[in-house]
């Protein structure tokens, strides 16, 4: 019976299962890697103007 309400509910639950997995693991790609050192950068970056901003007080 494909059409019965719990095979549905299943099946949209193993999708999102499924997605959650694939998000998780964006990180290990090239481009979430890039995408990672580029917010330390921007973090470093961030940091240090405030050091100078609480120096210059």
């Amino acid at each position: 019976m494909p059409g019965h309400p719990s095979h549905r509910v299943a099946t949209f639950l193993c999708a999102v299962a499924t997605f959650a997995a694939v998000r998780g693991s964006r990180k290990s790609t090239p481009r979430g890697e890039k995408r990672k050192s580029k917010r330390k950068k921007r973090r470093r970056e961030k940091r240090r103007e405030r050091k100078k901003r609480e120096e210059r007080t």
